[in-house]
């Protein structure tokens, strides 16, 4: 409760220093108005009275000359002078004063034009003394009607000055009456908000002084949970909260339960009060039977003789040793333990146990497995088979053996791509803001580190990929495209992506292809380019000097294939003979000290395996240490006339036609929500965005989108419910792209069933966003707005 009361504090106070702020602003702006209102007044009528000054400098004028031509006296002539050049600064002052206001310009360049005429007859007439009693009396009448028409034009540029200051005049009033009202209204709501929020904080902090106990109970425990969630809380939440195993996480030495996921306490029917910063001990997970029997089994595999109270003195060394070997003896591939649950009910579970370490503490990750129905089965077939031969009974155990083998490398396989997945969804917003970030106005040292950050992601997203293919592959969920797409220009963009990472180690990088090889093939580009990068990557990794080779050769043609040989050739390190074999199986590279030398995740070439075999083709080696490796592949591709580039040109040509396009995202990751929104918004288009499936259909009866882009994964409703609802209730035809950090082969099937148009994974490539939405937002088919 004391949290709680600190943050109202908080917020109190952000909220007080916002409104003093905008109260400050707001008051700053409404006096800037008034002055500047003031500020137009004082202009009109400085206006008006440089027009006054003006032709009473001009009648001045005319009467010093008239007292020259009459008595020569020279004070006369320079006085007129005077009055001349006093004349024509107030016309410039003039001018400069109505220079925003075009009509008064217009008015004071033909008021220059008067003036001067006015001056010049002036001018002639003490120059011509000698004809005088003429001309006097002529000049003076053109002069009085030159001096008339000046009279008349002040009197004009007089006239629009007053419209003007009566217009400024009622605004200052307006001004000064409003402002000081508006100021005293915002100060009353200021006061009233701070008096509501002196009564909550007085009422939060009674209300906490009763609770106290509660509070340091409940810190405590945060604290302790907060350490471990430190390294990377939602990474961690997320699998174990959405594991198919139950699982608990502990602290080694005081058995501490830290964390414990849903399933853990649906297993043994506890509560979150119950379990967490208990010891495991106490919440008598076993029975005392159960414990003994576990015990004698543990002894014997250790070939030691302990109680069980015994074991349960062991120092945290002391116990972290004695589960490291029990794992390997005993735990390796889980071990079945009868556990009991709250109601004193028993069930058969497969337990698993890893050992971390966190900071300066240690903990252990336990994994249940239930296997009761398993357990039950194996009752009933033991009934049912009692009077079997001891052979057939052999062959149903191994047989049941082989069933929990396969569930363990089932559930091995799920963490993996579970796992996986939810690092993808993150990472889309990592590398897309990323990008986003290098459009943006920055100096070189926030350039260096962008590049970093991206080159990290980058590196990061390929181990994801890795992983999440080698599951895929070995679950049997690899999808292929086969599409038409440029053969050159795909490779020569993959090998140029390790383009720096080659001149940087000053090797030599040749590249050979053969003459007759179609320009454009049918098959799977990605995985052709992930083929390519790995064994070029991987030969640039173990290559410090000499030079690689990259070739492709044309093995045969005819109308429908084409069958090409890839060979990437280097001077590296080369490979044993003995570690040859091993060298494309999954985790594995050539020698123990490859990993701590070179790095990587031995994942690389046992992808380049699985694809090419995976589509048909052959993989081969050849090597010796000391003089370098040459990888090969050979791969069959469908042959094809098309010309992708009018494909290409016609989609660009669209781009003019769809701006404005209304699109609604369906998303529940707020990142991913920005970073989607951030690209559409770009691209011209008007979007809308949804937290979920739900959302996007009552969005969607409200208004009319053109486009739509659906999460799979969403909180209440997900995008292959939403996706049904839209087909099949609201009938519309709505184009729909699915969104997923993960698509596999039967997710792609049930987004056709369903309806979806296309699906996009995630991290989005921006490109590929823009050319799926306008493969299907065609101009001809949007209403005209």
């Amino acid at each position: 409760m004391r949290k709680y009361s600190d943050t109202s504090i908080k917020i109190i106070f952000i909220i007080t220093t916002i409104i003093l702020v905008w109260l400050s602003v707001f008051s700053f702006l409404r006096m800037e108005s008034l002055i500047n209102a003031s500020s137009w007044v004082n202009h009109t009528n400085l206006v008006k009275l440089e027009l006054e000054t003006a032709i009473s400098i001009l009648n001045e004028a005319r009467s010093d000359q008239r007292g020259f031509i009459i008595s020569h006296d020279s004070v006369f002539y320079h006085k007129f002078n005077d009055a001349v050049k006093e004349e024509y600064k107030y016309l410039h002052n003039i001018d400069s004063l109505v220079k925003d206001n075009p009509a008064q310009v217009t008015n004071t360049r033909m008021l220059k034009e008067l003036v001067e005429g006015s001056i010049a007859a002036l001018r002639k007439n003490i120059k011509d003394l000698t004809a005088y009693n003429n001309l006097l009396i002529s000049n003076f009448e053109k002069r009085e009607v030159t001096l008339d028409d000046v009279r008349k034009q002040i009197s004009k540029m007089d006239a629009i000055e007053d419209v003007l200051l009566k217009d400024r005049t009622l605004l200052l009033d307006k001004e000064t009456y409003a402002t000081p009202l508006i100021i005293a209204l915002l100060i009353c709501i200021a006061i009233l908000i701070l008096v509501i929020f002196y009564f909550k904080i007085n009422y939060d902090l009674k209300k906490s002084e009763t609770l106290k106990s509660e509070i340091v109970k409940t810190n405590i425990m945060l604290e302790e949970k907060n350490k471990l969630l430190v390294q990377n809380e939602e990474l961690l939440y997320k699998i174990f909260e959405n594991n198919p195993i139950a699982m608990s996480f502990s602290e080694l030495g005081t058995k501490k339960i830290i964390y414990a996921n849903s399933l853990f306490y649906s297993y043994f029917q506890l509560t979150p009060a119950e379990v967490i910063g208990t010891n495991s001990d106490h919440l008598k997970l076993t029975s005392d039977e159960e414990n003994q029997r576990l015990v004698a089994i543990i002894m014997k595999a250790l070939n030691e003789s302990r109680s069980v109270e015994e074991l349960r003195k062991l120092s945290i060394e002391e116990s972290a040793k004695l589960l490291n070997i029990l794992k390997e003896k005993m735990f390796k591939n889980g071990y079945e333990i009868l556990y009991t649950r709250k109601n004193g009910e028993t069930f058969y579970a497969m337990f698993f146990f890893e050992i971390t370490t966190l900071g300066d503490k240690k903990y252990t990750i336990a994994s249940y497995l239930d296997i009761s129905d398993k357990k039950k089965a194996e009752a009933e077939i033991e009934k049912m088979n009692n009077e079997l031969q001891k052979e057939t009974e052999a062959k149903n155990v191994a047989e049941q053996k082989k069933q929990v083998a396969e569930a363990t490398a089932k559930s091995k396989q799920q963490f993996l791509a579970h796992m996986s997945h939810e690092i993808r969804t993150p990472m889309n917003s990592i590398l897309g803001f990323t990008n986003v970030l290098f459009r943006t106005n920055l100096n070189e040292e926030q350039k260096g580190y962008i590049s970093a950050i991206k080159e990290s992601g980058d590196a990061l997203l390929i181990i994801i990929n890795d992983i999440l293919d080698i599951t895929k592959v070995d679950a049997g969920k690899m999808v292929f495209e086969k599409t038409g797409f440029n053969l050159f220009k795909s490779v020569s963009a993959t090998l140029h992506l390790i383009d720096d990472k080659i001149k940087e180690k000053n090797l030599e990088y040749i590249k050979e292809f053969d003459t007759g090889i179609p320009e454009i093939v049918v098959g799977d580009a990605v995985r052709l380019r992930q083929i390519l990068l790995n064994l070029v990557s991987n030969a640039a990794k173990f290559t410090n000097h000499g030079r690689i080779t990259v070739s492709i050769h044309k093995l045969k043609e005819d109308a429908e294939t084409v069958t090409l040989e890839f060979i990437v050739k280097d001077t590296g390190i080369g490979i044993p003979k003995d570690k040859q074999e091993n060298i494309f199986n999954s985790f594995e590279q050539a020698t123990n000290d490859t990993s701590r030398l070179y790095g990587g995740t031995g994942l690389g070439l046992a992808i380049v395996k699985k694809f090419v075999e995976l589509q048909g083709g052959i993989v081969s080696l050849e090597s010796e240490p000391g003089k370098g490796s040459s990888f090969g592949f050979v791969l069959s591709f469908g042959n094809t006339e098309t010309k992708l580039e009018k494909e290409n040109e016609e989609v660009l040509n669209l781009k003019l036609d769809i701006k404005n396009a209304k699109v609604l995202v369906a998303e529940d990751n707020l990142f991913n929500q920005l970073l989607i929104k951030k690209y559409l918004t770009d691209f011209g288009f008007i979007v809308d965005i949804a937290d979920n499936g739900k959302m996007a259909i009552e969005k969607m009866k409200e208004t009319k989108y053109e486009f739509i882009l659906m999460d799979i994964q969403m909180p209440e409703m997900n995008g292959f419910e939403a996706t049904a609802y839209i087909r099949n209730t609201l009938k519309s035809d709505i184009p729909i792209i699915a969104l997923t950090a993960d698509i596999t082969l039967s997710d792609v099937e049930k987004s056709k069933e369903i309806g979806m148009n296309d699906y996009l994974s995630k991290p989005i490539d921006e490109e590929l966003l823009f050319k799926k939405i306008i493969k299907y937002l065609k101009p001809d088919s949007r209403d005209i707005l």
